[in-house]
């Protein structure tokens, strides 16, 4: 008899969005000294998504005090709040590196499998004719935030397989971890420093 998670059935898309997390200076996503506990109550997180889940969905699974943009592929000249409007409710990403200071740790969440095309080239996204590639705007994301990681949900033997992981490892300076217990520790220990 296979025991089955009792997860709803969207979760395990969940598992595989690119996404930004934000998270205020002093959070611990390991366990929390209670003198830090104060601290992390007051704190936000803003998260990129990649693919359509349902807003509300998003939200009951991962918090209430919780604020989200979507992307798709890379991160470009825009993000967006509600899939379903994604080209009619835009929010510059200089914006969202603007709101929020160099105080905050940026937490990738990302397969980065695409073309490298789509990294390294203006035009190169497959939704429109960007200006500028998604490599500029991670290299100003990584420096707006320099507490940063990204975690890759693929599995860590196919990376070196993928020309556009190779690619986003570099523009990381090597700060991608696999999306394991293991590899969300070591992520969640190098922003901790």
């Amino acid at each position: 008899m296979i025991h089955k998670p009792s997860a709803p059935a969207r979760w395990p898309a969940l598992l595989f969005l690119p996404l930004i997390v934000l998270l205020l200076q002093g959070c611990s996503v390991l366990s929390p000294e209670p003198a830090a506990a104060a601290a992390q109550d007051r704190e936000r997180d803003a998260f990129v998504l990649d693919i359509e889940v349902e807003d509300d969905d998003i939200r009951a699974y991962l918090g209430q005090h919780l604020e989200f943009y979507y992307f798709h592929n890379c991160v470009y000249d825009f993000m967006w709040k509600n899939n379903r409007r994604r080209f009619a409710e835009k929010f510059p990403t200089w914006d969202i590196i603007r709101k929020y200071n160099k105080d905050y740790k940026l937490i990738f969440v990302g397969d980065a499998t695409m073309s490298p095309y789509e990294i390294l080239q203006p035009g190169g996204s497959v939704e429109y004719n960007n200006e500028e590639p998604g490599a500029e705007w991670l290299q100003r994301l990584t420096h707006a935030f320099p507490k940063f990681a990204w975690i890759n949900p693929e599995p860590q033997g196919v990376w070196q397989y993928r020309q556009s992981i190779s690619i986003i490892q570099q523009l990381v300076g090597n700060r991608m971890y696999p999306l394991s217990l293991k590899g969300l520790e070591e992520a969640m220990r190098l922003l901790s420093k």
